[in-house]
């Protein structure tokens, strides 16, 4: 991408950010249109989280630092969007039509799924890491930052999971439970890549 298409890119989106943080702002400041817009908790959560990631993106895009960790960091990001994302849709489902016939085995082999998706970076690390480290630097990023990532998007699968199933009616305390283990995941995961893997970045 050229400097310039890059800058007028960034900027656009940081137009956007601004824009969206005022409606944001009315929507909390304004009691009619709050009235109006009828918002839950989890709304304005998910509002802050795009808000934070349209201007971290645009500031990116304007300082031309879109690589190596500003490029690990703005992944994150959004693949930690996601659970948030699966929680505004189950908390607007209505009360599960089909919950009924839902056998109790199937909920569980859904929650063993989801859970099972999350120790694959925990068995396969090394093997994911020199994969990595055959294919060379891409976009700054260091075997062991791509590894860090890799298991961020295997952390977040159980939410996935969930959100897939919004659709069928699954009764949300399920989608409710593949979330907390998403989050769950994602901080062992943190905690196990800077215990193991950070000090070889």
């Amino acid at each position: 991408m050229k400097q310039k298409t890059r800058k007028v890119l960034g900027w656009a989106i940081l137009v956007y950010s601004g824009i969206f943080c005022l409606f944001f702002i009315l929507t909390i400041g304004v009691p009619a249109i709050a009235r109006l817009a009828h918002r839950t908790w989890i709304d304005y959560l998910t509002s802050l989280w795009l808000i934070y990631l349209s201007f971290d993106l645009g500031y990116s895009l304007v300082r031309g630092r879109l690589e190596g960790s500003t490029f690990i960091r703005l992944m994150s990001c959004v693949f930690l969007f996601l659970p948030l994302l699966t929680l505004q849709q189950a908390s607007g489902m209505g009360q599960a039509v089909v919950a009924a016939v839902w056998i109790p085995w199937i909920r569980v082999v859904f929650l063993v799924l989801g859970a099972g998706l999350v120790i694959i970076p925990y068995l396969f690390g090394s093997q994911i890491l020199n994969w990595l480290a055959s294919r060379g630097s891409t976009r700054g990023i260091s075997p062991t930052q791509g590894l860090c990532l890799i298991g961020l998007v295997f952390s977040v699968m159980p939410s996935m999971v969930g959100l897939s199933l919004c659709l069928p009616g699954l009764e949300r305390q399920t989608i409710y439970c593949l979330v907390g283990i998403s989050y769950v995941a994602t901080a062992a995961w943190w905690a196990w890549w800077n215990h193991r893997y950070s000090r070889m970045s």
